[in-house]
């Protein structure tokens, strides 16, 4: 399918004022003040969300890609990202190029309760003479930094969940119901990282299978095997 280029959109003036913002509150919020924000606006800005020595370790982490020469291009768009243009540096796969952006995805108190309160979804399988509950937990979708570079237009307006081919007819926005992930995370991340991983990031990229038999590698959940089963495919 051959796609016409994106237009480039004008600058917003400085001296815009929004008619509506999200809210920003600490991160000492409770959360189920977070979730009744979330439940009310769709979006919330939580301050000081990440410790300031974190974020020294992970431009630190970052540094071999941060300052790395960008590959040459004549595109006006950054690769798979249409809307993102090329001045703008993307480093994808995070949680594998940084093991502090890793242990926040997976420890972060607040994360956790979000994850659980608003995407785990369980229920029950009717057997015979039985009732089975099961449950599944999500998944990374994504995990990239962006550092806008000089000169880039900014973007089009535009939902991310166009990628997952939705059209939207009404406003509501549901949540779930996607068959893949944005990012490929089983090629995303090396081998030799996954390897190292604690069991909740091996969850969230997607190795552990949940109570029922989603995602089974020789009839087991991946994370009890890894460094196996990786063997075994290579065979």
């Amino acid at each position: 399918m051959t796609r016409l280029p994106l237009p480039i959109p004008a600058p917003i003036p400085q001296s815009y004022i929004p008619r509506s913002t999200l809210r920003t509150i600490p991160s000492t919020t409770p959360i189920e003040y977070i979730l009744a924000i979330l439940s009310r606006d769709g979006g919330v800005i939580i301050s000081d969300f990440i410790p300031k020595e974190d974020l020294t370790s992970i431009d630190t982490e970052l540094t071999p890609w941060t300052s790395a020469n960008k590959p040459a291009s004549t595109s006006a768009t950054n690769g798979a990202f249409t809307t993102i243009p090329s001045q703008t540096t993307l480093i994808p796969g995070l949680v594998g190029k940084s093991p502090t952006i890793a242990r926040i995805c997976t420890d972060h108190p607040t994360l956790e309760a979000l994850r659980t309160r608003i995407l785990v979804d369980e229920w029950c399988i009717n057997r015979e003479e039985s009732v089975e509950p099961n449950r599944l937990d999500p998944l990374l979708s994504l995990s990239v930094a962006m550092n806008i570079g000089y000169g880039a237009p900014r973007q089009l307006l535009h939902r991310d969940d166009n990628v997952h081919h939705v059209r939207h007819e009404y406003r509501e926005w549901e949540w779930g119901g996607h068959l893949r992930t944005e990012e490929n995370q089983f090629l995303a991340i090396p081998r030799s990282v996954v390897t190292k991983m604690s069991p909740k990031m091996l969850e969230l990229l997607g190795y552990k299978k949940p109570t029922t038999a989603l995602g089974i590698v020789d009839n087991i959940s991946p994370d009890e095997d890894i460094e196996g089963v990786w063997e075994r495919v290579v065979q």
